[in-house]
């Protein structure tokens, strides 16, 4: 792998949050009780970091980028984008320690959304740099830092682009927009931006504020499910904004391409998608059984028959999305969604595991990798019954090798091991049997409150260093979806060779 042209991309990328940085620097010159130093120091700490990757990277030439070095970037620029961004948050909120303000920024990045604010540090009573900054990295992070420098950086026009864009886009199958990586990229950006702009008019009609609008539609287009308010969308007091934030996390969580290619004419393509489909009906099906087990077994929720079905519908679709905002906190006796019946959160763990569309911001392990486990399990079975009958397994009329079907298999395999392995951690960290599975689950799947102490109700403040940094790796590896990190970590992949040296080559 060619280090000086991973260390030249870096070294733009972090150039690029530094200019991103300028925004939190703003806010701050109006009433933040640290100023604008804290941010002054993040954007120089990355000026600084910036300077010393292109050093390293001088003599690189990025016409040579191979896959290699596309997952490299892709993995290395969420740990130092979350390094360099917790640099704003520790400082800006001294009350914290550094480790903590890299969990709030690696969480923000990787768009979990799970925070250590809420409790003995109010969210509302952070200083607006702090809140502007938290959705931001959630913004970024949404749509992948990757994919956004292809369409600013015109170097990776070339025949390496693509590489960089099938590391940051793992899924089982990819949509291109247009022949080039780096159109494609603009129209993905041109998306991202427009349906940022959509969501922050929308809410600023319902009545709030544009900083609320603002921050929201950030953290709704890129299902992040941070919140300027200290109880999540309830802050608004407004239904019609929970609709429109509703629309805007299914908009965040479905494909982008398919999206884009609907808006072009070509709606066909969204409803032929086979991942769409099932998505939306395991939303569907989901909500009807939770507004089904809450009215019935649930005595305090007794609020309107709209407000059961909007609250219901918000919460599946904020955890079937990934994003992780909630609403519920207003009820009759003051009891968000953790007080509902065992039934209704069977159904939230589930949609935290299936997550949503591949190509979309959403976490967990992607709708289409369940379509091609059933197929597949459908496919053996039918095998084992007619041992002589070929079948294979296929999506959207088009048949996978037998590749992609084992890596779906080994992706499930890591899923849980990491969420065991975490969850054993966690639990060594002090926590309940309940915390620590909820902990893990949402760290990995990148949904957002967890269970137990890390609830709805509750933060990450409280679970310690040791569990902290479980969440930072799981936070990690589930973005980058295994595949990207355990390359990463393996020496055959850092293995240097010369620019003409075949990429197959060790």
């Amino acid at each position: 792998m060619n280090i000086s042209i991973v260390a030249r991309i870096l070294a733009y990328l972090v150039l690029g949050l530094a200019i991103v940085g300028l925004l939190p620097l703003l806010f701050s010159l109006f009433g933040d009780r640290r100023g604008p130093w804290p941010w002054l120091a993040m954007i120089a700490t990355a000026l600084g970091v910036a300077a010393l990757l292109l050093w390293q990277g001088r003599n690189a030439r990025v016409k040579d980028l191979s896959i290699r070095e596309g997952i490299a970037i892709t993995s290395l620029v969420w740990i130092v984008a979350s390094l360099i961004g917790a640099v704003g948050i520790r400082l800006a909120t001294p009350e914290i320690s550094y480790l903590m303000a890299w969990f709030e920024a690696m969480s923000g990045f990787t768009t979990t959304g799970s925070t250590i604010f809420g409790e003995t540090i109010a969210i509302s009573g952070l200083d607006r740099g702090v809140l502007v900054w938290r959705h931001l990295m959630q913004w970024l992070g949404g749509l992948g830092i990757v994919v956004i420098s292809l369409s600013l950086l015109p170097l990776l026009t070339g025949g390496g682009g693509f590489s960089l864009y099938r590391a940051e886009m793992p899924g089982i199958t990819n949509e291109r927009l247009a022949p080039r990586i780096a159109d494609t990229a603009r129209w993905l950006v041109t998306f991202y931006l427009a349906l940022t702009i959509a969501v922050t008019l929308a809410l600023w009609a319902t009545g709030a504020s544009l900083f609320h609008s603002f921050c929201h539609a950030l953290s709704t287009v890129a299902t992040g499910g941070f919140s300027t308010f200290d109880n999540s969308i309830d802050g608004f007091a407004s239904a019609s904004a929970e609709w429109i934030i509703i629309i805007g996390m299914i908009g965040g969580a479905l494909s982008f391409a398919l999206l884009i290619a609907a808006l072009r004419g070509h709606t066909e393509r969204l409803w032929a998608s086979t991942e769409t489909r099932v998505f939306l009906a395991l939303l569907t099906i989901a909500g009807a059984l939770v507004c089904y087990d809450v009215a019935t077994h649930n005595q305090w929720y007794s609020t309107s028959t709209h407000d059961l079905i909007r609250h219901s519908l918000f919460n599946v679709i904020s955890t079937g999305t990934t994003t992780g905002f909630a609403v519920g906190y207003n009820a009759s006796d003051g009891a968000s969604w953790s007080a509902w019946p065992a039934g209704s959160h069977m159904v939230l763990i589930l949609l935290m595991i299936v997550g949503g569309c591949t190509g979309g911001t959403a976490g967990g392990s992607k709708v289409i990798r369940w379509v091609v486990a059933w197929k597949a399990l459908h496919s053996e079975l039918r095998r084992f019954v007619e041992p002589a009958r070929v079948t294979a397994v296929a999506v959207n009329g088009k048949p996978l090798d037998s590749q992609a079907v084992r890596q779906v298999g080994s992706f499930f395999f890591i899923l849980f091991l990491c969420w065991a392995g975490g969850s054993l951690l966690i639990a060594l960290a002090g926590q309940d049997l309940i915390t620590s599975l909820g902990t893990a689950l949402t760290a990995v799947t990148n949904n957002g409150p967890g269970l137990g102490a890390t609830g709805v109700d509750g933060n990450f403040a409280a679970i310690g260093p040791l569990g902290h940094l479980t969440c930072i790796f799981l936070m990690l590896v589930g973005r980058l979806e295994f595949f990207g990190f355990i390359a990463l970590c393996s020496s055959r992949h850092w293995h240097c060779y010369g620019s003409k040296k075949p990429d197959n080559q060790d």
